[in-house]
Formats: C-alpha cells, sequence, structure tokens
C-alpha cells in the first residue's frame, strides 16, 4: 500500500478540533494550569462508528486479515477513537501537550466488538508520577458495548519537564533468545499515512522539513501505527486472536525505515494464559518495542 486517499481527511473532524485546541493552548500559555487538580473527571462519550471507507483503508494499512474481522471491530482502533476524549482529558495538567511523548500502550480484551455496534468509552487518568525532568501519565480507556465490559486500553505517555530530560533507551535480552514471529515493511508514506487515518498530524511524523529539524533528524512513525502493524503480523503468525498485548517503545521508527522483524520468546511449555515476550527491531536489528503479549 502507498497511499491512503487525503479525502480522509474530512473524515477526523474531532481529532483537528482537538490539535487545534492543543496549538491553541501553546500559544496562551496563561490557559495552562500551573498545577494538576487534585481529581481528574472520568469523561464518557458513545464513539462516533467510522465510515466504512476509513476502516477500511485503516485494515489495509495495517495489514489486517479480513476474515479475523468479518464480525468484529479491530479493537486497537478504539485508541484513535477515543484519543479526543484522551486530549481533553490531558489539557487539565500543566504538561505542554506538544512535548509529548507516547511510551506505551496496552490492550485487554474481554469480548469481541461487533461491526456497528453502539460502543461507550470511558477515560480515566490512572496515574501521574513526577519524575526529575519529565511526568509519567498513565490513562484507562475502558471500552463497552451493550453496557458490558469489552476491552480496556491504557496508554502510557512522557511529558519533558524541563532540558535535562532525556529519553534512555532500555537495555534488553539478546535477540538470540527470540525467534523471530514475522516481518512488516515501513515506507516513506507511512507517517502522512497514519496521519490520515488516525487524525494525529502532529509533522515530526510527515513533515520532511519538521522531520530533519527534529532531534531524530527525519521523520518518524507515530508509536501507535508500530503497535498496530505489529499486533498484525503477530496475530496473522501465531493464526490466533491475542487477547492481551502490553508494550513499551524503547525507540522511534525513523522513516522511511525498512523492514521490521518481530519477534517473542516462545516456550514450548508455555501455558496458554501465560505472558510471552515480546520484540520489535528495525532492519538494523536496533530495538524499537518490547513488551509481551497473550493468546
Amino acid at each position: 500500500m502507498e497511499r491512503v486517499p487525503v479525502r480522509l481527511l474530512f473524515e477526523q473532524g474531532p481529532m483537528l478540533k482537538s490539535f487545534a485546541g492543543v496549538i491553541g493552548r501553546e500559544i496562551l500559555p496563561f490557559s495552562i494550569a500551573r498545577k494538576n487538580p487534585d481529581r481528574f473527571p472520568v469523561l464518557e462519550a458513545e464513539l462516533a462508528t467510522p465510515s466504512e471507507r476509513l476502516l477500511s483503508h485503516y485494515m489495509e494499512w495495517a495489514g489486517c486479515d479480513k476474515g479475523r474481522y468479518s464480525t468484529r471491530v479491530p479493537t486497537h482502533i478504539f485508541f484513535q477513537l477515543a484519543m479526543p476524549m484522551c486530549i481533553k482529558q490531558l489539557s487539565l495538567t500543566r504538561y505542554r501537550l506538544s512535548k509529548v511523548i507516547n511510551q506505551g500502550c496496552r490492550i485487554k480484551i474481554s469480548r469481541p466488538i461487533p461491526w456497528e455496534a453502539p460502543v461507550v468509552a470511558k477515560v480515566s487518568l490512572s496515574s501521574i508520577k513526577e519524575l526529575p525532568g519529565k511526568a509519567r501519565v498513565t490513562q484507562t480507556i475502558a471500552i463497552y458495548c451493550d453496557d458490558e465490559l469489552s476491552a480496556e486500553l491504557q496508554v502510557e505517555t512522557l511529558f519533558p519537564t524541563s532540558v535535562a530530560s532525556k529519553r534512555r533507551s532500555q537495555k534488553a535480552e539478546p535477540s538470540k533468545a527470540f525467534s523471530v514471529i514475522g516481518h512488516w515493511q515501513s515506507n516513506q508514506y507511512d507517517g502522512r499515512n497514519f496521519a490520515l487515518l488516525s487524525g494525529d498530524f502532529n509533522p515530526i511524523h510527515w513533515s520532511r522539513w519538521v522531520g530533519k529539524l527534529s532531534p531524530f533528524g527525519t521523520r518518524v512513525l507515530h508509536g501507535m501505527g508500530t503497535f498496530i502493524r505489529s499486533v498484525e503480523v503477530l496475530q496473522n503468525n501465531i493464526q490466533t486472536n491475542i487477547s492481551e498485548i502490553d508494550v513499551r517503545f524503547t525507540a522511534p521508527l525513523r522513516l522511511p525505515g525498512g523492514v521490521n522483524t518481530l519477534l517473542h520468546q516462545l516456550d514450548a511449555n508455555a501455558k496458554w494464559l501465560q505472558d510471552i515476550p515480546l520484540r520489535l527491531e528495525d532492519e538494523n536489528g536496533r530495538l524499537l518495542m518490547t513488551g509481551h503479549y497473550r493468546r
């Protein structure tokens, strides 16, 4: 897949509105709270159903097996649909939202969500950890269908609070302990494509000029895009639906990139619900993502 159509931009109204709010908040710094509130409200809303056109392009870009989703919706799409609610909640903090770094995410699936079923999301701020030079925020997105909890999603974000804050790469086990699950390829259009599919138009993902001026020296793929592509490669190759996956991003995927390799540490005697270590490497063997999943 090379490019998704630009007309999908017109289906990203809620995210574009949120993005405009972030820009306005940065331009008018007096609108940013000086301290975090003692309690954050739980936000609840029914999520709009994406158009068939958007879903089709989203699933094609993600590498979804259509047979897997013949009756149910890919659970990871709810990260994108609930993101305006997450941004609204984060706007109550004292942090600069333009500096946000996606550090990780988690999905736990209780039951499949049928196509076109009404879905309600409840977004809560689970924790804030303030560390020297940075703050780590965890939000939980509970997805309800027919008044029953169907999935729980978590997103962990990091906000630098001083110049001294630097992102440290994590040490991981040697790759020889892992076996290859499969591969997926990134290209020069992926930042643009996922921006149109998700509504996240941060220019570091699609603008060559902004990418060159960034600390990475080039464009980088959205962390959520890296996660989604990896989830589908995993399910396609183990030929089953996963019930839970929890990952941390250790480095950004630089674009245009190349062939990325997904690996796991699979014990032949592993139990069905046992956590299985997982990692993603780029074409140079650089660790991009680490975590675990359950079948």
